[in-house]
Protein backbone atom coordinates (compact mmCIF):
# COMPACT_ATOMS: atom_id res chain seq x y z
CA UNK A 1 0.00 0.00 0.00
CA UNK A 2 1.13 3.73 -0.86
CA UNK A 3 1.44 6.08 2.02
CA UNK A 4 -0.38 9.63 0.39
CA UNK A 5 0.78 12.69 1.83
CA UNK A 6 -1.85 15.06 2.53
CA UNK A 7 -3.00 18.33 4.84
CA UNK A 8 -5.88 18.78 7.39
CA UNK A 9 -6.58 22.12 9.29
CA UNK A 10 -7.30 21.39 12.62
CA UNK A 11 -7.06 23.36 15.91
CA UNK A 12 -6.46 26.14 13.73
CA UNK A 13 -3.46 24.61 11.94
CA UNK A 14 -2.58 23.57 8.88
CA UNK A 15 -1.04 19.83 9.22
CA UNK A 16 1.10 18.20 7.13
CA UNK A 17 0.47 14.46 7.52
CA UNK A 18 0.82 10.90 6.28
CA UNK A 19 -2.39 7.90 5.42
CA UNK A 20 -2.96 5.02 3.88
CA UNK A 21 -5.79 2.77 4.02
CA UNK A 22 -9.61 3.02 4.81
CA UNK A 23 -11.79 2.11 7.96
CA UNK A 24 -12.25 3.48 11.20
CA UNK A 25 -9.16 5.91 12.29
CA UNK A 26 -6.05 4.91 13.71
CA UNK A 27 -4.13 8.04 14.61
CA UNK A 28 -0.28 7.58 15.18
CA UNK A 29 1.25 10.27 17.10
CA UNK A 30 4.87 11.32 17.24
CA UNK A 31 7.62 12.34 19.74
CA UNK A 32 10.67 14.48 20.06
CA UNK A 33 12.21 14.88 18.24
CA UNK A 34 10.90 12.06 15.53
CA UNK A 35 8.46 12.89 12.47
CA UNK A 36 5.58 11.25 10.67
CA UNK A 37 7.71 9.47 8.83
CA UNK A 38 8.60 7.32 12.57
CA UNK A 39 5.13 5.04 11.65
CA UNK A 40 6.35 4.19 8.15
CA UNK A 41 6.76 1.20 8.44
CA UNK A 42 3.02 0.62 10.94
CA UNK A 43 0.97 2.90 8.75
CA UNK A 44 0.99 0.02 5.59
CA UNK A 45 0.31 -2.83 9.02
CA UNK A 46 -2.31 -0.46 10.14
CA UNK A 47 -4.31 -0.25 6.94
CA UNK A 48 -4.07 -3.87 5.84
CA UNK A 49 -5.83 -4.68 9.22
CA UNK A 50 -8.64 -2.41 8.02
CA UNK A 51 -7.56 1.00 9.37
CA UNK A 52 -7.66 4.22 8.05
CA UNK A 53 -3.87 5.03 9.55
CA UNK A 54 -2.56 8.15 9.73
CA UNK A 55 0.40 10.09 11.41
CA UNK A 56 0.06 14.13 11.56
CA UNK A 57 3.56 16.12 11.55
CA UNK A 58 2.68 17.60 14.89
CA UNK A 59 2.94 21.05 16.20
CA UNK A 60 6.47 22.69 15.53
CA UNK A 61 7.25 19.87 12.68
CA UNK A 62 7.36 21.07 8.96
CA UNK A 63 5.62 20.97 6.90
CA UNK A 64 3.07 21.59 9.98
CA UNK A 65 2.34 25.19 9.68
CA UNK A 66 4.33 27.21 12.80
CA UNK A 67 1.31 28.60 15.23
CA UNK A 68 0.92 32.17 15.75
CA UNK A 69 1.76 33.20 18.79
CA UNK A 70 3.94 29.90 19.29
CA UNK A 71 1.91 27.74 21.06
CA UNK A 72 3.07 24.92 21.73
CA UNK A 73 1.61 24.37 25.52
CA UNK A 74 0.26 21.34 26.88
CA UNK A 75 -3.72 22.38 26.27
CA UNK A 76 -2.32 23.25 22.34
CA UNK A 77 -0.53 20.08 22.14
CA UNK A 78 -3.78 18.10 23.72
CA UNK A 79 -5.80 20.01 21.83
CA UNK A 80 -4.12 19.21 18.30
CA UNK A 81 -4.10 15.27 19.68
CA UNK A 82 -8.33 15.42 20.36
CA UNK A 83 -9.26 17.29 16.92
CA UNK A 84 -9.89 13.85 15.62
CA UNK A 85 -12.07 12.54 18.23
CA UNK A 86 -13.83 10.11 16.15
CA UNK A 87 -10.46 8.16 16.15
CA UNK A 88 -10.77 4.45 17.38
CA UNK A 89 -7.34 3.80 18.06
CA UNK A 90 -4.19 6.40 18.72
CA UNK A 91 -0.65 4.58 18.58
CA UNK A 92 1.72 7.26 20.58
CA UNK A 93 5.39 7.56 21.21
CA UNK A 94 7.44 9.59 23.40
CA UNK A 95 5.75 13.07 23.39
CA UNK A 96 2.61 11.64 21.65
CA UNK A 97 1.95 10.14 24.39
CA UNK A 98 1.08 12.94 27.06
CA UNK A 99 -0.62 15.07 24.24
CA UNK A 100 -3.15 11.92 23.80
CA UNK A 101 -3.47 11.33 27.63
CA UNK A 102 -4.31 14.66 28.14
CA UNK A 103 -6.71 15.35 25.24
CA UNK A 104 -10.68 15.23 25.98
CA UNK A 105 -11.68 12.77 22.99
CA UNK A 106 -13.18 9.40 23.28
CA UNK A 107 -10.34 7.40 21.68
CA UNK A 108 -10.97 3.45 21.96
CA UNK A 109 -8.03 2.56 22.97
CA UNK A 110 -3.98 3.72 23.26
CA UNK A 111 -0.83 2.05 22.47
CA UNK A 112 1.99 3.54 23.79
CA UNK A 113 5.02 1.81 22.44
CA UNK A 114 8.30 2.48 24.04
CA UNK A 115 9.87 3.32 21.02
CA UNK A 116 8.93 3.79 17.46
CA UNK A 117 7.49 0.37 15.73
CA UNK A 118 10.52 -1.68 14.03
CA UNK A 119 9.25 -3.82 10.94
CA UNK A 120 8.89 -6.99 12.16
CA UNK A 121 7.48 -10.35 11.87
CA UNK A 122 4.31 -10.93 14.55
CA UNK A 123 1.93 -14.05 14.94
CA UNK A 124 -0.50 -12.05 16.88
CA UNK A 125 -3.96 -10.45 15.11
CA UNK A 126 -4.67 -7.02 15.81
CA UNK A 127 -7.30 -6.70 18.43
Amino acid sequence: MEIKASTIRANGLEFGLLEVGGGPLALCLHGFPDTAHTWRYLLPELATAGYHAVAPFMRGYAPTAVPDGGRYDIGALAGDAGARPDSEMKVVQDAGTFRSWSSPDKSTSIFSPGSPAEPVSCPYQPV
